[in-house]
């Protein structure tokens, strides 16, 4: 009674406690109950995502990502509100490290929700029409540079969680474009290993190592000998690579004490 008196007030805090309420009480009741309760006003939720007051567009970010997590299918039942949703994450990407992580998680938890089948792949999915674009600017918006390091941590993780539930539970008619984007990481991970640009370039490595063990895990397309030997190659320099700036480490260490 609360959320639905609150949740188009005019007061930007009774708008903000209407959402969070609403987010708070998801676990409890049935998929079908809150199914029922959610899809007719989610063409509403969805639209709180652009909300004048920016906390209130935080909390319902948040809200959309609890949704996507619990019951996925609010969102995309009817044709129109997944477009809309969609375009809010594009969108939304560009905002602000606390919103558009957000909205990275809401990408990470509708992949995972939808696409889960405990191990068997669906051969297609209503992601699989956006899906290339999806991937691709979720990678840009992982690797951008952010200068507050915070923030750049934030955006890293969310981004790259959702990058890895897309192509963890890719469906089978994406398989290609899975394909296409494992160079993409084998060429940032070569560029990775000649830089010394990037602050935090270990975790880059990190990430780029997990999403490239998410294609190599799913795929059914044999690799031709020239990339198997492309991705163990790499693989080995990176470790090298390591290697040396630890026992680097260790040195400087032995010769300050």
């Amino acid at each position: 009674l609360y959320v639905g008196e609150h949740i188009t007030s005019d007061n930007w805090e009774e708008r903000y406690w209407a959402v969070v309420v609403l987010g708070a009480i998801l676990e409890g009741p049935e998929q079908k109950c809150l199914f029922d309760k959610l899809f007719p006003v989610a063409d509403l939720l969805i639209s709180m995502m652009w909300d004048r007051n920016n906390k209130v567009k935080y909390a319902a970010c948040w809200l959309i990502s609890r949704i996507s997590k619990v019951v996925p299918y609010v969102l995309i039942d009817k044709n129109e509100n997944f477009q809309n949703l969609y375009r809010n994450i594009l969108d939304g990407l560009k905002e602000s490290p606390n919103v558009s992580s957000n909205i990275a998680s809401i990408v990470s938890e509708l992949a995972e929700s939808l696409l889960n089948q405990n191990g068997v792949l669906w051969d297609t999915s209503i992601l699989s029409g956006v899906f290339e674009e999806l991937l691709g600017v979720l990678h840009e918006f992982s690797i951008q540079d952010i200068a507050d390091e915070s923030d750049l941590v934030r955006v890293r993780v969310s981004g790259f969680a959702a990058i890895y539930s897309l192509l963890q539970y890719a469906p089978k008619d994406v398989e290609n474009t899975c394909i296409i984007y494992m160079t993409t990481i084998i060429d940032l991970l070569r560029y990775s290993l000649e830089t010394t640009l990037d602050r935090r370039l270990e975790e880059l490595q990190g990430f780029l190592m997990c999403a490239l063990q998410c294609i190599l895990t799913n795929i059914e397309t044999n690799l031709t000998e020239d990339k198997f030997y492309d991705i163990t190659d790499l693989i080995t320099d990176i470790f090298r690579q390591r290697k040396d700036v630890f026992d680097e480490g260790l040195r400087s260490e032995e010769r300050r004490v």
